[in-house]
């Protein structure tokens, strides 16, 4: 019996000494949260990944390892079963939030953020949740665009940045870095100054320069070397970077501010700066350029600050002079995940990944100084979206509220900040439905799944079927329908669109969708009203209604001869067969009329 007990206990020690040395040759080895357009996954996205190096002999089974962003819950995500990394091998592992694996694409129920305010981590533990190895991404491990952070040699000890990272690859051979220079400091917080001022600029970084530039664009070596104070004496955009002579030490993560010098606003202000950004913001659709976004509220502070991604907004409405631009904070690049702030007054949203900078261009089509935009205020489609928010209508809008744009420096005119309904940081922050979860169709000219795919269309075809091929006057049809389609929502839609006398919806800027996370809200499906410029008597009647006038019938959405590719105003005709549904949107009518729709 003793001889049994020394035996049992030594094969316990030798199971947990293998264990323990399998644990220990299979390392996290590169990671990237930059990348933004490099390496494309199986669903030709670009996603954070993982990569795991196996530094052993042998291969190692992973069936129930972890991984995860969160130190206080390291069994996030499970490594499914048949998972084995081979000897000297490589596993790369997407955090796409997907949760979803299908042969070698691997995809985690997380991505990986690395400016958060609270540092997110990469986790690599065992199949007993015994944690391996623990990464904080720190600010000294944030990457800049495109680059990764890795151990210089597979499976050792010292860490770098790789300007060309080698996902699922050796890292022996590739090129690394210490890291990045020391970001310079300003000695002059941005804002808005009543006469010139006078900037110095710092920075920690043994053995380097400074490099500048004062009208929004990115530094360079081949920039203005800083060698003393920087006389400011009108509004400008002011950008430099760290450059060591250390030919190891990256140059630095670009400081940036704004300084407004006799400059005197009212409304929020919003400081763009980039490379190309205007030749975008004249007219060139084709430039996608990379710049600055800095938000000042009314009393001249700073509140938010990142760095992101420009491109164009809008069709129509670049015939102006005056164009629209989207925005969208580039957590890949390092600098912020997102624009922190409250921006509308009407939501306690504090962070936007994407904003529009919207010039209600449409509001003064066809163009600029032409007798037939007269009645043009660019004020039309902002004005009908927060007029649906304070009527509580049951529609997703776009909030807005007024901001001056400067752009590199120069006053560049009053537009709206605009959120955007059918973005998914939108859908996941008041319904709790990420871009996953979603089933979002749109109309504009064509009809497209702007999330779900094909599935999505499916299933709305199938519902309108129904829909139009059955009585609504049966209780059980009537009931069908309403457990699938938010039939007061489509009642605001028609109203909102019919008050205002819309020209330009149901054949465009026709928006409809539902959630399918059951832990989530919006799971019917609901409209979301979009671009109503051409309300009121403005604009262009691309829908074909019959009269845009004051005295327009309330019965005109009903009207046969509208455009209508999706058959909305079917659905509403056909629901009316429903005495219930009938008696309510007579009611819902007659309800917006005398409140918030009156003119008393």
């Amino acid at each position: 019996m003793k001889t049994l007990k020394i035996h049992s206990s030594f094969l316990i020690l030798l199971f947990v000494a293998q264990h323990s040395s399998l644990n220990a040759q299979v390392v996290i080895n590169e990671f990237s949260a930059s990348n933004l357009n490099q390496y494309v996954d199986d669903h030709s996205d670009y996603e954070d990944w993982i990569e795991l190096f196996n530094a052993g002999g042998s291969s190692v089974n992973l069936t129930g390892y972890y991984l995860s962003d969160d130190s206080l819950q390291n069994t996030k995500w499970k490594f499914p079963t048949g998972t084995s990394i081979t000897a000297n091998g490589f596993i790369r592992v997407w955090a796409s939030n997907r949760n979803v694996s299908v042969g070698a694409n691997y995809h985690t129920n997380f991505s990986i953020k690395q400016t958060k305010n609270n540092p997110e981590y990469v986790v690599f533990s065992d199949a007993s949740g015994v944690r391996i190895e623990v990464i904080r991404i720190t600010p000294k491990r944030k990457t800049q665009l495109g680059h990764s952070y890795g151990r210089t040699a597979n499976g050792g000890v010292t860490w770098g940045v790789f300007k060309t990272p080698t996902p699922n690859a050796s890292n022996n051979s590739a090129t690394s870095y210490i890291g990045y220079a020391d970001k310079p400091d300003f000695g002059l917080i941005a804002g808005f100054y009543p006469t010139a001022q006078t900037l110095s600029i710092t920075t920690t970084e043994p053995s380097s320069s400074i490099r500048y530039t004062t009208n929004g664009t990115l530094p360079t070596a081949a920039s203005p070397a800083y060698t003393a104070a920087i006389n400011v004496t009108s509004t400008q955009v002011v950008k430099a970077i760290t450059i060591s002579a250390n030919s190891n030490v990256l140059p630095s993560f670009i400081e940036f501010a704004t300084y407004f010098i006799n400059s005197t606003h009212t409304l929020p202000v919003v400081s763009i700066a980039g490379d190309n950004l205007d030749v975008l913001a004249n007219g060139d659709k084709a430039q996608k350029p990379l710049g600055s976004f800095e938000y000042f509220n009314v009393n001249k502070q700073r509140t938010a600050n990142t760095y992101g991604g420009f491109n164009s907004h809008g069709q129509d409405s670049w015939s102006s002079s005056q164009r629209s631009l989207d925005f969208a904070s580039r957590d890949e690049m390092g600098y912020n995940h997102s624009i922190e702030e409250v921006l509308f007054n009407t939501s306690p949203r504090n962070n936007y990944q994407k904003i529009i900078l919207r010039a209600a261009g449409d509001d003064n089509y066809p163009a600029d100084h032409q007798t037939s935009n007269l009645g043009s205020a660019h004020v039309r489609d902002a004005f009908v979206h927060n007029l649906s928010v304070h009527g509580k209508l049951n529609v997703d809008v776009r909030r807005g509220s007024k901001c001056v744009v400067y752009l590199n420096g120069q006053y560049w005119g009053v537009y709206d900040l605009r959120d955007n309904p059918d973005d998914h940081d939108n859908t996941s922050f008041y319904y709790g439905q990420d871009k996953y979860h979603l089933y979002y169709l749109e109309t504009w000219g064509t009809t497209w799944a702007e999330y779900g795919g094909p599935a999505a269309l499916n299933e709305w075809s199938a519902l309108r079927t129904y829909i139009l091929g059955n009585n609504m006057a049966t209780a059980s049809n009537y009931k069908y329908v309403t457990d699938r389609l938010d039939v007061t929502g489509l009642v605001d839609y028609v109203l909102i669109n019919m008050f205002t006398v819309c020209s330009d919806w149901l054949n465009y800027n026709t928006a409809w969708w539902r959630g399918t996370d059951s832990t989530g809200t919006h799971l019917k499906w609901g409209y979301a009203i979009w671009d109503n410029d051409a309300t009121f008597g403005h604009y262009i009647n691309y829908t074909g209604i019959p009269d845009t006038s004051p005295t327009a019938s309330p019965c005109d959405p009903e009207n046969p001869v509208l455009d209508d590719p999706e058959d909305h105003i079917g659905i509403l005709v056909k629901l009316r067969q429903n005495p219930d549904f009938n008696q309510y949107y007579i009611s819902r009518q007659i309800d917006l009329w005398n409140t918030v729709f009156s003119c008393g």
